[in-house]
């Protein structure tokens, strides 16, 4: 179907179209996919490698289901050698929020970020969901932070929702990757963690 204008109500959507030249007046912005790791077996952590600081703001998104009861979720970060920081180059600061009770915690100069507290049965195989927000990344002129939520039970039973900020001590260094884990035990299998990049307006 030849198509020189669009009137209203004139186009058939059953139709097949092919569109050369410029589409302007859409807009800007908008999350390309980096890329991703799903656990096929137990494994001790997630990687995803590759960022090469494209995009100076990140989306993370994923599930990690726990080995071992009663664990917490952190992360750490590669540099642009992919060797992983896990030196005392974290601060973060930590809410926990449930029917029982809120309480909040926080570390500096820490070996990794801590991303939540007690998830909890390892056989019920629930484990924690959560989205992460990483900002400023390769900008020697402002700090790079992260901000995460994540959504679990805990040894109880009991919904847990936590939510976590937190940076690099040192503003200058670079990223090349991230590294999901558990702070004790593996993550089992269907666990996954999908990284975004975040377009410029």
């Amino acid at each position: 179907m030849a198509l020189s204008k669009i009137q209203s109500e004139s186009v058939n959507l059953a139709d097949n179209f092919a569109f050369t030249g410029t589409v302007s007046g859409a807009g800007a912005g908008g999350l390309v996919f980096i890329g991703s790791s799903v656990a096929t077996t137990d494994v001790a952590q997630l990687d995803v490698l590759g960022l090469n600081e494209t995009y100076k703001n990140l989306f993370i998104t994923g599930h990690l289901i726990n080995a071992t009861d009663s664990v917490n979720t952190y992360m750490r970060v590669f540099d642009t050698n992919d060797t992983i920081i896990s030196s005392a180059s974290y601060d973060w600061s930590r809410m926990k929020y449930s029917s029982v009770t809120t309480t909040g915690t926080k570390s500096m100069a820490d070996n990794q970020w801590d991303l939540s507290a007690n998830v909890g049965s390892a056989s019920a195989e629930k484990g924690v969901s959560f989205r992460i927000n990483i900002t400023n990344i390769g900008i020697d002129t402002a700090q790079t932070h992260i901000l995460s939520q994540t959504g679990y039970e805990d040894e109880t039973g009991n919904f847990e929702g936590g939510v976590s900020c937190g940076s690099l001590t040192s503003q200058t260094q670079d990223i090349n990757g991230i590294r999901l884990f558990m702070s004790s035990g593996d993550v089992q299998a269907n666990s996954y963690v999908n990284v975004y990049g975040v377009v410029d307006s």
